[in-house]
C-alpha cells in the first residue's frame, strides 16, 4: 500500500505538540540532535544493528559506529528538513522521505534522507542523498 502524503516539516514541531506517529517525532529528533551535535542521543534512535548510508562511503553499522562517524563527519553540519512524505507503509516497517538542505562550512547542498523505521520506531536505516551532481559539488567547493 503506497502512502503519498507530503507533510510539512512544521506540522512535527517538538516544543509542546503531541505526535501521533513516533517515526514523525524521530525524525524531528534526529535532526535536532544532529543540529545540536549530540551525536550518542542520535545513535541511540537507531536499532541496535541500524544502518546509515552516507553518501559516497560504505554502511556505517551499529550504534557506536553511527555515534563515532557522526562525531567526526557531522560536527560543522546543520541540517535543514523542509517537508517529509511517507511513501509506503508495512504490517512492520514504516518508510519516510524528507527532503532539504545541508549546510557545510563551504557550501549548501539539497539532500533526501531517507528513513526506514521497525515496529518500535527505532531507525533501520538512513540513507542520505545528494540531489546535486558531482559537478555542481565541485563547482561548489572549488576556489573562485
Amino acid at each position: 500500500m503506497t502512502k503519498s502524503t507530503c507533510l510539512s516539516i512544521e506540522d512535527f514541531k517538538i516544543d509542546n505538540v503531541v505526535i501521533d506517529d513516533p517515526g514523525k517525532n524521530n525524525i524531528l529528533v534526529y535532526f535536532a540532535t544532529i543540529n545540536a551535535q549530540e551525536f550518542q542521543k542520535t545513535a541511540a534512535l537507531f536499532a541496535e544493528e541500524g544502518t546509515l548510508y552516507p553518501p559516497f562511503e560504505s554502511a556505517i553499522i551499529g550504534r557506536e559506529a553511527i555515534a563515532t562517524y557522526l562525531v567526526r563527519e557531522a560536527k560543522d553540519l546543520k541540517l535543514f528538513p523542509n517537508h517529509v512524505i511517507t511513501p509506503a507503509e508495512t504490517i512492520d516497517k514504516t518508510f519516510y522521505r524528507v527532503i532539504g538542505k545541508v549546510r557545510t562550512p563551504l557550501f549548501s547542498v539539497n539532500v533526501a534522507w531517507d528513513f526506514e523505521f521497525n515496529s518500535q520506531a527505532e531507525i533501520l536505516l538512513v540513507k542520505i542523498e545528494l540531489l546535486a551532481k558531482l559537478e555542481e559539488l565541485l563547482r561548489k567547493i572549488a576556489p573562485h
